[in-house]
Order: C-alpha cells, then sequence, then structure tokens
C-alpha cells in the first residue's frame, strides 16, 4: 500500500510509512503493468510519486530512478488504457517491440530443442509483436502447455493445442 497503512494518533489519521520506498542509495524502483491502473486514487499517487518524488510526505531517495513497463495500449490482447495527458508529460516512452528473429532467438535459448521452436523458426510470421495476432508472451505460453507433449508429431493434435493455447490466429 503505497499511501501507507492507516492508523489513528491523538484522533487524527495518520499514515504508516511505506516500507517499500526507498529513502537512501541508488537503485531503481519498478512498476509492472502500469498502464493497467484505472483505479484513480492509485493514479494519483503514481502521479504524485513522479512530479514530486513523494508519497504522504516520504521522500524516494534522490539516488532512485522510476521505472514503469506495460503492454502495448492498442492491443486486442491485454486489458489496458493509453496513459492521460498528465502521465504522459511526467515520463519518457519507449516502446520495445521485437522483431521476430529476437522472439525466436529468446525463446529457443529459453527452451532448446521443442519441436514449437522449430516450427516457429520455418514460419516466423505466427509471431508478431504489433499488438495483433500471436504474442511472443502466448507462443510461450504454448510452448509451456507442450513441454510433456514433444514425442507427439501428430499435427492435428498439435493445432489444437495451439489453437486452445494461441487462440483462432494459430490457423
Amino acid at each position: 500500500d503505497y499511501q501507507g497503512l492507516p492508523y489513528i494518533e491523538d484522533g487524527i489519521t495518520k499514515f504508516a510509512h511505506p516500507q517499500d520506498i526507498p529513502t537512501e542509495g541508488k537503485g531503481i524502483l519498478f512498476f509492472d503493468e502500469m498502464n493497467r491502473v484505472t483505479d484513480l486514487e492509485m493514479k494519483a499517487v503514481l502521479l504524485n510519486l513522479l512530479n514530486d518524488r513523494e508519497i504522504n510526505g516520504h521522500k524516494l531517495g534522490d539516488g532512485w530512478l522510476i521505472v514503469a513497463a506495460g503492454n502495448l495500449f492498442d492491443s486486442e490482447e491485454y486489458d489496458t488504457i493509453e496513459f492521460d495527458t498528465a502521465l504522459k508529460d511526467r515520463v519518457n516512452i519507449f516502446e520495445f517491440r521485437p522483431e521476430s528473429s529476437e522472439s525466436i532467438n529468446h525463446l529457443s535459448n529459453k527452451y532448446p530443442d521443442h519441436f514449437l521452436i522449430d516450427c516457429l523458426s520455418k514460419n516466423e510470421d505466427l509471431i508478431v509483436t504489433s499488438g495483433k495476432g500471436v504474442s511472443p508472451r502466448r507462443f510461450e505460453y504454448a510452448i509451456k502447455d507442450t513441454r510433456d507433449l514433444d514425442e507427439l508429431k501428430d499435427r492435428e493434435f498439435i493445432m489444437q493445442i495451439l489453437e486452445g493455447g494461441l487462440g483462432e490466429s494459430a490457423n
């Protein structure tokens, strides 16, 4: 709870110091899935942290960098929202869309000798990073789901598995 846990002292509501806010040293404070935050109170907390580097009077240490990540807001695959103007004014946005070959290389290093990697290597257009189609993450889920099926070579059965893990875009 980045606002701090509330407590009452002398009839006044106060907030306990949020233990996660670093006050010294150097590092990165990382927020994942920042563009999925829809709660207005949480957005206000994030804006305050980005703008003033503090939450309820608790300052973030000077040596700390605030970094956030999220999925594409124009994606049909993820329930995301576009950053509003106030947030955009306070951050630098970098869009990372790896090439299919980079995603395949990453997956083949992580899951060597998996039969879906071989299929993907021969059909690079199966994997996309545009937000429409089969993302590297969805393909990785399919690999995880089929780890114990490596000896199966029945194309019809494999396609049923892929359709379940990747949706209709596997056709």
